[in-house]
């Protein structure tokens, strides 16, 4: 997005921002042999995933835990009990 080039922000424009901020990290690592060493938290609910937490394997369980119940909880409030 260059002032230069365009002053108007197109829906094109938003797109590849949105694909070179999430694809282009992970290829980079898997180029660079890098594609392990973190953990995807999520839970199922009602038939869908809800993607509560990314961390590294060296975080803990205890800590990962405590992340998604100080961070999530506020807008799942009854997050605790999908775990049960």
């Amino acid at each position: 997005m260059d002032p230069a080039k365009s002053s108007i922000i197109t829906q094109e424009m938003i797109a590849e921002l949105a694909h070179r901020i999430t694809h282009e990290p992970v290829k980079n690592r898997d180029n660079a042999g890098k594609m392990t060493g973190e953990w995807v938290i999520f839970a199922k609910n009602d038939g869908k995933n809800y993607y509560l937490c990314l961390n590294t394997h060296e975080a803990g369980d205890q800590f990962i835990y405590e992340r998604i119940t100080e961070h999530c909880v506020k807008n799942f409030p009854d997050l605790p009990q999908w775990f049960g």
